[in-house]
């Protein structure tokens, strides 16, 4: 009895403390939320060939244009703040820069406190993307020549390119192309690689907690590397040389299954 009420005491004085401690709860009050559209235009230099996007809280999807020189697009610009005036107030501090240095494109989002959605920006297929989004998927459905696309929070999903590298923190990724050369690296989220023909060139996919898919319309011809800490590697099609030096592919997950398919009719 005597334990039982000591524990009585204990506890009550523990739910006092903390009902009258001067400890603070933090609350998001920011509950109005305001938007506008951005009509995205500019007329580059003949030389231009690389445009740099840095933008935060928003998707990023980019199209391939046939025009050389032109971009053009629409982004649903947003802010968040106690009430109207507040959001309206920060939604006036937060836009779109065009920059232009040399050879190079930079379109870049200022402000805080809220973000913006780059939903359909067209750029001329031929050029360079170097895409940098601190919260947000990207999107390429397909075209470019150098493809660098990062997100800190978010999946990606490129169609195309040359060559191409991709990172994310957190988020799937999904490349769909014939890329000599593609970098794909993501530290929590399953990455697949669908590679249309025969392929020899260089490969490297890296996921710190997911499982790696490659699948290929015809032969793979490289020497192959896999590694999983926490499952198995599947291979499954014609065997290849040992010894083959057309091309490396390497994969590496710490969680997950690695597959790799390839000549065979597979979805």
């Amino acid at each position: 009895m005597k334990y039982s009420a000591i524990k009585t005491r204990i506890i009550l004085s523990i739910f006092f403390m903390l009902t009258f401690s001067s400890c603070a709860i933090s609350i998001n009050f920011d509950r109005d939320k305001v938007d506008r559209n951005d009509f995205l235009q500019f007329d580059s230099t003949p030389d231009t060939d690389t445009l740099n996007i840095d933008s935060f809280n928003g998707r990023v999807i980019v199209i391939a244009g046939e025009d050389n020189s032109k971009i053009h697009g629409i982004a649903k610009t947003w802010a968040v703040g106690k009430n109207e005036e507040q959001a309206q107030h920060r939604l006036s501090k937060i836009n779109w820069e065009f920059t232009q240095s040399g050879n190079t494109l930079e379109l870049k989002l200022n402000g805080k406190s809220g973000g913006s959605h780059l939903t359909e920006l067209t750029v001329p297929a031929t050029w360079n993307l170097n895409i940098d989004t601190a919260n947000g998927q990207i999107i390429i459905p397909h075209g470019f020549n150098i493809i660098h696309a990062e997100s800190s929070n978010g999946s990606i999903l490129i169609t195309g390119g040359d060559t191409v590298i991709a990172e994310t923190s957190n988020g799937k990724i999904n490349y769909n192309g014939s890329s000599p050369n593609f970098d794909l690296d993501s530290s929590n989220g399953k990455i697949k690689v669908q590679l249309n023909g025969n392929w020899n060139g260089n490969g490297k996919v890296y996921s710190s907690n997911g499982a790696i898919s490659v699948i290929s319309s015809g032969i793979i011809d490289a020497q192959i590397n896999s590694s999983t800490g926490n499952g198995k590697s599947y291979f499954y099609g014609p065997k290849l040389p040992k010894n083959s030096d057309s091309g490396k592919l390497s994969l590496n997950t710490s969680n997950g299954n690695i597959n790799i398919t390839h000549n065979i009719n597979v979805q």
